[in-house]
C-alpha cells in the first residue's frame, strides 16, 4: 500500500471524504434475503485507539479484490462513505407496530418467555413526538 496518512475513527467527519482508516473487524454478521441470498454484511470496526464504528457493506461490495471480509481481520479502507447516525431514540420508550408474520413470530416468542426483550428493527419509519 502506498504511503497514506492513516486516520483514526474519531477523526472522521462528514464534511471530508479523503480518508484511509486501518481497522480490525471485531464483529461480523451477514444479512440474507428470504431465499438465503446475501444482501449485506454488517460489521463493528475498531481502530488502534479502541474507537469503534458500525459499518454496512451492500452485496455488490461484499468482497475486496476477491477476498471476503472476515471477523478479526485487519483492513485498510480508503475513502469510506460516511452517514450520520441519528441517535434520537436513545433512552426513550419506543412503540412498535408489527404486521403479518412479524407480529405472529413476536407473539409466539413472548408467550413462551418472560423477562425483558430486545427487538432490532431495520428499515423502520419513526414518528418522534
Amino acid at each position: 500500500m502506498e504511503n497514506r496518512k492513516i486516520s483514526m475513527i474519531s477523526e472522521l467527519a462528514l464534511s471530508q471524504d479523503d480518508y484511509t482508516i486501518k481497522v480490525r473487524v471485531i464483529r461480523l454478521w451477514r444479512q440474507t434475503s428470504w431465499n438465503q441470498q446475501l444482501r449485506m454484511i454488517g460489521m463493528i470496526l475498531m481502530d488502534e485507539m479502541g474507537s469503534k464504528i458500525e459499518c454496512n457493506v451492500d452485496k455488490p461490495f461484499a468482497s475486496l479484490q476477491g477476498k471476503s471480509f472476515e471477523e478479526y481481520g485487519d483492513y485498510y479502507i480508503h475513502k469510506p462513505t460516511l452517514g450520520l447516525s441519528e441517535g434520537a431514540i436513545k433512552g426513550h420508550e419506543v412503540f412498535v407496530t408489527l404486521w403479518g408474520r412479524y407480529a405472529d413470530e413476536i407473539n409466539a416468542y413472548v408467550s413462551k418467555h418472560t423477562g425483558h426483550f430486545v427487538l432490532l428493527s431495520q428499515c423502520a419509519k419513526l414518528k418522534l413526538v
